[in-house]
C-alpha cells in the first residue's frame, strides 16, 4: 500500500505538479471510423497551416498531419520527447563506439595473429594451412555476432520514435559493419600471403600466369577456410549461448550477489551493480519488474537475419572472381547454410526470441534494394571474365563500373514499382474502432505507458478522455508482448490455454513433452503424484462450474452431482 501510494504521488506530479513532463512533438488523434480520419486529412491537405500548437509562437507551432503507417506497438512512445539534436547525438555516438569495437578488434586480435601466426607460416617457404584460416573465420565470426548483439542495445536508446525506422538501421548497421569487418579482416589475413610471393599486382589481375592462377587458388582457399565454417556458421551457433545462456548466468549471479548475498562491501556491490541490465538505484531492494527485464530474452530479430542474407552470399559471389576449386565449394557450402539457416530461424525464432511486432513492410523494401549488392558482384564477375577472356576490351575499369551499372538498374527499376508507397485497403463495412481493438487487443490507448499511468493512478484527470481498460470493462490494463492475458477474463484465459495445448506432428514437443514426462515420474515420483491431485482438482473445479452453469436452466440432483464428481477424479 505505501508503495502503490508513492507511485501515485510520482505519477501525479508528472501532471499536476511543478515538474512535469515535457511536451512531445506528436500528436495522435483517434477516430472512430476510417472514413472520419479519411474526411479530416483531405479537408487539412485542401488548407494547409490550420492546425497550430496552443500557445506557440513563430512557425513552430504550425502542425503537420500524416497517417502512421504504423500499429501502435510500433511506437516508441518514450522517445516522443527526444528532440532532433539529442537523436543525431546519439546516432552519432552509437556510431564510433561499433567503429571503435571494429578498429580495436581488427588492430587487437586480427592483426596479432596475422602478424606472429599467419606470417612466420607463410615465410617457412609453403603458405599456410587452412586450420590457421579456419581458425581465423571462427575469431571472424564471433566478432561479427558480438557486433550485431552490440548494435540492437545501442539501437534503443538512440531516440527511434518508429520501431521500423530502428530496424531498418539495425538492418543497414548489420549488413554494412559486418561486410567492412569481414572484408577487412580477410584482407589482413591474407597480406602476408601475397606480398610473400614474387606475383605483382598487375599479374595478379590479369591472371594468365601460372603463378598468378596458383596464387588466386591459395587465396580463395583461405578465404573459403575462414568462411565456412567460422564466418557462416559459428555466429549462429554462439548466438543462442553468448545471446541467452551467458547472460542469463551472469545477470542471475550477479542478482544473488548483490541482493540475495549482500555479501560484499556496499562500494563494491555498488560497482557490480553498473553491470546488471536494469539494475535499480540501492543496492538493498530489487524490483520484480527489474528482475525480469533482465532476465528476458531478445525479442525475433529480423534485421540481423536480413543482414547475413545479404553479407554471406556477397562474400559468396565474390569467390566467383578466382579460379579455383574453392569456388563451387563455398556455393555448396552456401546451399547447406540455406538449409540450415531455414531451419534454425525456425526454432530459434519460436522458441528462443521473444515475440516482436514487424507492423511496415519498410523493412521488407530496404533490404529489396540492399540485395542489388550481391546481384551486381554476380555482374562484376561477368565483366571480369569477359576481360580476360578477350570478349570486352582489356580494362580495369569494366568491373566497377560493371558494377556501378548494375546496382544502379537495380534500384532504378525497383523504385519504379513505388515500393514504399503505402497500399490501400479495402475497407468496405468501414468497422468501428472498438471492434478492431477486440480483434488485436493492442489500441493506441493502451499501448501508451504514460496514458495507462495516467489512466490509473489519476483517473480524474482523464474526464471524458478514453481509458485503456481490460475486456472486463473496469482494470486498467498495459498491453505488452507476452503479457497479453493482462487483458483477458477468466473465460478468454482457458480458451486460451486449451488453444495452446494442441500438439502437432511437426513440432519436436509432440514427442518431447512424453518424454520428458516420463523422466520426471521416474526421477520424482511424489512430485508427479502432487501433480496428478492438483490436476484432479482442477477438474473437479471445472466440472463444478459447468454444473454451475447448467443450474441456472435445471435445478440440481445430489444423486447427479456425485456422479458427476466420480467422472471428474478419473484419470
Amino acid at each position: 500500500a505505501d508503495q502503490v501510494e508513492k507511485d501515485r504521488k510520482v505519477v501525479h506530479s508528472w501532471f499536476a505538479g511543478r515538474n512535469k513532463l515535457p511536451v512531445g512533438n506528436s500528436v495522435f488523434c483517434i477516430f472512430r471510423r476510417k472514413k472520419q480520419m479519411e474526411a479530416v486529412l483531405g479537408a487539412l491537405q485542401e488548407c494547409p497551416g490550420t492546425l497550430l500548437w496552443k500557445d506557440a509562437s513563430g512557425p513552430g507551432g504550425r502542425l503537420q498531419a500524416s497517417h502512421p503507417f504504423c500499429e501502435p506497438p510500433s511506437v516508441f512512445w518514450w522517445h516522443t520527447g527526444i528532440t532532433d539534436w539529442q537523436f543525431n547525438k546519439n546516432l552519432v555516438k552509437g556510431t564510433l563506439m561499433v567503429a571503435g569495437e571494429i578498429a580495436a578488434f581488427g588492430l587487437l586480435v586480427m592483426w596479432p595473429y596475422s602478424e606472429f601466426v599467419i606470417k612466420p607460416s607463410s615465410g617457412a617457404g609453403s603458405t599456410p594451412c587452412g586450420a590457421l584460416f579456419a581458425v581465423a573465420g571462427i575469431l571472424l565470426g564471433n566478432m561479427n555476432m558480438f557486433l550485431c548483439i552490440n548494435i540492437w542495445l545501442n539501437a534503443f536508446t538512440m531516440g527511434f520514435l518508429r520501431k521500423d525506422r530502428m530496424d531498418r538501421m539495425i538492418f543497414l548497421a548489420n549488413a554494412a559493419l559486418s561486410l567492412l569487418n569481414t572484408v577487412f579482416n580477410l584482407c589482413m589475413a591474407s597480406y602476408h600471403i601475397f606480398f610473400a610471393s614474387s606475383v605483382g599486382w598487375g599479374e595478379f589481375l590479369d591472371g594468365l600466369t601460372l603463378r598468378s592462377m596458383s596464387l588466386q587458388n591459395d587465396l580463395a582457399a583461405n578465404i573459403y577456410n575462414m568462411v565456412v565454417p567460422g564466418g557462416m556458421f559459428v555466429g549462429y551457433i554462439m548466438m543462442p549461448i553468448m545471446g541467452g545462456v551467458v547472460p542469463y548466468v551472469w545477470n542471475q549471479f550477479l542478482m544473488q550477489i548483490i541482493f540475495v548475498g549482500a555479501c560484499l562491501p556496499l562500494p563494491l556491490l555498488n560497482v557490480l551493480k553498473v553491470f546488471l541490465p536494469w539494475a535499480p538505484g540501492s543496492c538493498t531492494e530489487y524490483p520484480i519488474r527489474n528482475a525480469e527485464r533482465g532476465l528476458e530474452p531478445m525479442e525475433v530479430g529480423l534485421p540481423w537475419d536480413y543482414a547475413a542474407n545479404i553479407v554471406n552470399p556477397c562474400i559468396c559471389f565474390s569467390m566467383l572472381f578466382f579460379m579455383s576449386p574453392s569456388t563451387w565449394r563455398i556455393f555448396f557450402a552456401m546451399l547447406c547454410w540455406s538449409l540450415f539457416v531455414y531451419c534454425y530461424s525456425r526454432w530459434v525464432h519460436l522458441r528462443f526470441n521473444k515475440a516482436a511486432f514487424y507492423t511496415t513492410h519498410r523493412l521488407d523494401v530496404t533490404v529489396n534494394f540492399a540485395w542489388g549488392v550481391p546481384l551486381s558482384i554476380v555482374a562484376a564477375a561477368w565483366a571480369h571474365w569477359g576481360t580476360r577472356c578477350g570478349i570486352l576490351p582489356a580494362s580495369r575499369w569494366y568491373v566497377p563500373a560493371v558494377f556501378a551499372t548494375s546496382l544502379l538498374a537495380w534500384i532504378v527499376v525497383y523504385a519504379t514499382l513505388r515500393p514504399w508507397a503505402i497500399p490501400e485497403v479495402d475497407d468496405v463495412d468501414d468497422r468501428p474502432y472498438e471492434e478492431t481493438e477486440a480483434d488485436t487487443m493492442y489500441s493506441w490507448f493502451n499501448t501508451n505507458p504514460i496514458l495507462v499511468l495516467k489512466s490509473h493512478y489519476c483517473p480524474q484527470l482523464l474526464e471524458q478522455h478514453i481509458r485503456p481498460l481490460a475486456s472486463d470493462g473496469k482494470t486498467t490494463a498495459f498491453f505488452e508482448v507476452g503479457k497479453e492475458y493482462l487483458l483477458l477474463d477468466e473465460e478468454q484465459r482457458r480458451k486460451a490455454s486449451e488453444a495452446e495445448v494442441q500438439y502437432n506432428s511437426l513440432e519436436f514437443e509432440t514427442y518431447l513433452d512424453p518424454v520428458m514426462d516420463f523422466v520426471e515420474r521416474c526421477l520424482y515420483p511424489r512430485l508427479s503424484r502432487l501433480a496428478d491431485e492438483q490436476l484432479q482438482v482442477r477438474r473437479v473445479a471445472a466440472v463444478v462450474r459447468n454444473k454451475a452453469m447448467v443450474l441456472t436452466h435445471e435445478p440440481p440432483n445430489p444423486s447427479e452431482f456425485k456422479d458427476y464428481l466420480g467422472e471428474a477424479i478419473q484419470p
